[in-house]
């Protein structure tokens, strides 16, 4: 059955069963710098995606039912993260990658750098565009999260003391702002993203104004308790030093505003996490990817990439 593209990317998404677990625990490394301001990032908004994509998203396309075949066959039944991931690919990130090409979102392997010292969980890149690995390059980078609050996140980073936030009760719900902040800065992405059983946080990366850190990276006010300390994930954060020498990580850009917007899983009509990560993706290819200060509008073309 053939339908607009605008409603293929709008149709619901699968309706997430998952108990309700133990304390999720996420990925913690020393590697991560604090995550300095947090912003909504307003402008990426429905009307504005809309008006810059509205045409391509008038186009017809065929539609199949991933929605309901995850549901007849119990995917979206969520009990831990690798189930999450599972459901997300299925559900969500095949079928965007489907109508993207020559672009795609699949697993982070395929554009994975092999000295990076990380692996993101999700990668979408141009099938011709490659890296020094002969990888696809990384046009937008994501994680997976289950059980994460994206909104006491937020809240820890806007109520710090002193610039810090190392001493608050909640601290470690930052952790995945801290990671894939990092995977931006390593592969020089503006744009990166979160998904949760609830909701899809997509993000633009901006440099401080001083961008690169020459001195030594302040040291943390305390280490994270025993439980947060090198969990096991499925994005493997690796420590070893010969992945990043000493020289090499204090040179790392230094992000200084994250500008965030939180979809909803729940969303049928106007900005959905497909739209959203559509969307996403082709301002990546179009406006390019690398990390400045600041950004032309999404709906101006004066600095855009042909």
């Amino acid at each position: 059955m053939s339908r607009t593209l605008l409603d293929y990317l709008t149709k619901r998404n699968p309706k997430i069963i998952a108990p309700t677990p133990e304390q999720s625990t996420f990925t913690y490394s020393e590697d991560w710098e604090t995550v300095e301001e947090l912003e909504e990032w307003s402008e990426f908004n429905y009307e504005t995606l809309i008006s810059r994509f509205g045409d391509d998203l008038r186009h017809q396309v065929f539609q199949f039912d991933a929605t309901n075949r995850c549901e007849q066959g119990g995917y979206n039944q969520i009990y831990d993260e690798r189930g999450l991931c599972d459901l997300v690919c299925m559900a969500i990130t095949a079928p965007v990658s489907a109508v993207l090409g020559p672009l795609f979102i699949t697993s982070g392997g395929r554009v994975r750098l092999e000295n990076a010292g990380c692996s993101p969980d999700w990668g979408a890149g141009h099938e011709k565009r490659l890296n020094a690995n002969g990888r696809a390059k990384a046009l937008v980078l994501g994680d997976t999260k289950f059980k994460w609050t994206p909104a006491s996140a937020v809240d820890t980073v806007r109520n710090k003391v002193d610039y810090s936030y190392e001493d608050g009760p909640m601290r470690d719900d930052v952790r995945p702002f801290e990671q894939v902040q990092y995977y931006g800065a390593v592969y020089g992405c503006r744009h990166v993203f979160i998904i949760t059983e609830k909701e899809l946080v997509v993000m633009q990366l901006h440099l401080a104004p001083d961008p690169v850190r020459t001195s030594p990276r302040p040291v943390r006010t305390r280490p994270p308790p025993p439980s947060y300390q090198r969990v096991i994930s499925s994005s493997t954060i690796s420590g070893q030093p010969t992945d990043m020498s000493i020289d090499e990580s204090d040179l790392k850009p230094r992000i200084g505003l994250v500008k965030y917007k939180s979809i909803p899983w729940s969303a049928e009509s106007g900005l959905t996490i497909k739209l959203a990560l559509y969307c996403l993706l082709r301002l990546a290819d179009e406006d390019g990817n690398d990390l400045k200060v600041e950004y032309p509008p999404l709906t101006g073309d004066s600095m855009r990439v042909t």
